[in-house]
């Protein structure tokens, strides 16, 4: 089957992949390398309180001393700025998220605001109270529709797109009233565009959007809970110091899954969901733990890797998956390690690493999860395959009917897995 597009410098192309080349590289479930960050070489701060992974492929990094930008190679560093009204409201970051819209929300200490790519700068976002007093969120949620945050005795917060500002949630008096005055700890929106808030003194509560309805559940274990994350299958996920506790929102019934006979010194401080469906729980005294919800067993991660990078896992207060796969974690006093499960490929590929040539990344797909292929601005395709989880680079011809093409590749598109459509710019 052919494949055209007819534009005026576009010309479409379409390249087969032989799957044979790659059929016996898939993903496994260990990580074999990984890649540590502190203040001694580019992070503004060794306490990191939240990563982001943003559309565009940027690491975006919550320090106690300032935000940064990380293409993978270079960090930038956002600060506030005295008398400067449009940089950072505060130092200490404490969320990033990216809406529907697109936009960059950064919480930080002193206020939420937006960032402005174009210029570099924020836009802070005034959050008050009735009372015109100041709220300063502690965290926020994306959902479909609307930018949510978490406030300490102000209840549910919301941003208001008309007003630009953020604001009590008002458009259910019976949702106001229930939760005007909780302290909101986290947010988890599910798949309807409800929510699911973990509360300081009411435990859990489900806010029905629609139906304009809070319901609450109360437990003896909810008011422990530190961390909690959706996992694939639907369900929510709680941890305690020494607990994992699975709650399914379908019946509202709980079941508690013990850590404490594993590993009966050690503490929890972090949990995440996989992309493939596994959660990582982050322990203190301890190496990472997996857990497989399917069968309910626990595995311990990095114990293959070198002596340093097992003592910055021992005490990971802080995990996040970026789109890639790549798992991030954080030591409270030690910095940030990544342990790699897909390429380093953010903004930005070397061609020559000795000489640090930076090549922009126009487009990205990820074939049947066994290679990566990539399309830069002026290097042409690229196709990272993996190899005992070590990717190597392959370079590919991009040939049609046209004798002369550009190396700027616009778009890659996955078909089934073998076939792969790319745009490149036409210089015939």
């Amino acid at each position: 089957m052919n494949f055209h597009t007819v534009s005026a410098k576009i010309i479409t192309v379409c390249i087969i992949l032989c799957s044979v080349a790659f059929q016996n590289v898939l993903a496994t479930s260990s990580f074999n390398e990984y890649r540590f960050y502190s203040n001694m070489n580019g992070l503004a701060n060794n306490s990191v309180n939240t990563v982001y992974n943003d559309k565009k492929g940027y690491i975006w990094i919550g320090t106690s001393s300032g935000l940064q930008r990380f293409d993978g190679y270079d960090f930038v560093l956002y600060k506030n700025e005295y008398l400067d009204s449009l940089s950072l409201p505060g130092n200490l970051v404490s969320d990033i998220n990216q809406d529907f819209k697109n936009r960059i929300w950064v919480v930080t200490d002193k206020g939420a605001c937006i960032f402005n790519d174009m210029y570099g700068s924020f836009t802070p976002v005034s959050s008050r109270d009735k009372k015109k007093d100041l709220v300063i969120p502690r965290g926020l949620v994306i959902s479909k529709k609307n930018v949510w945050f978490t406030t300490s005795g102000k209840g549910l917060y919301v941003y208001d797109e008309f007003r630009k500002e953020i604001k009590n949630y008002n458009k259910s008096e019976v949702i106001a009233s229930q939760t005007k005055d909780l302290t909101v700890i986290s947010i988890y929106p599910d798949t309807s565009g409800n929510l699911w808030i973990l509360t300081k003194s009411k435990g859990l509560a489900y806010v029905d959007l629609v139906k304009e309805k809070v319901s609450f559940f109360e437990a003896s274990w909810v008011n422990q809970v530190k961390k909690g994350v959706f996992s694939v299958s639907g369900d929510l996920f709680f941890v305690t110091d020494k607990d994992l506790y699975k709650f399914t929102p379908r019946d509202h019934s709980s079941k508690k899954i013990s850590i404490l006979g594993l590993m009966p010194m050690a503490v929890v401080e972090s949990l995440v969901s996989s992309p493939g469906g596994d959660l990582f729980i982050g322990l203190k005294g301890q190496p990472l733990l997996r857990f497989n919800p399917s069968d309910e067993s626990f595995t311990s991660c990095g114990i293959q890797m070198p002596i340093v990078a097992q003592k910055l896992l021992s005490y990971t207060n802080y995990l996040y998956f970026d789109k890639y796969g790549n798992l991030w974690a954080s030591h409270p006093h030690k910095g940030l390690i990544m342990l790699y499960s897909h390429p380093k490929l953010y903004t930005h590929i070397s061609i020559n690493q000795d000489a640090r040539e930076l090549v922009k990344i126009t487009c990205q797909e990820l074939i049947n999860d066994s290679c990566l292929i990539v399309g830069t601005e002026i290097n042409g395709l690229n196709v990272f395959g993996r190899s005992s989880d070590i990717y190597i680079k392959y370079n590919v011809p991009v040939t049609s009917n046209k004798n002369e093409l550009s190396n700027a590749v616009n778009s890659v598109a996955n078909i089934n897995d073998e076939l792969v459509c790319v745009a490149i710019n036409n210089i015939g």
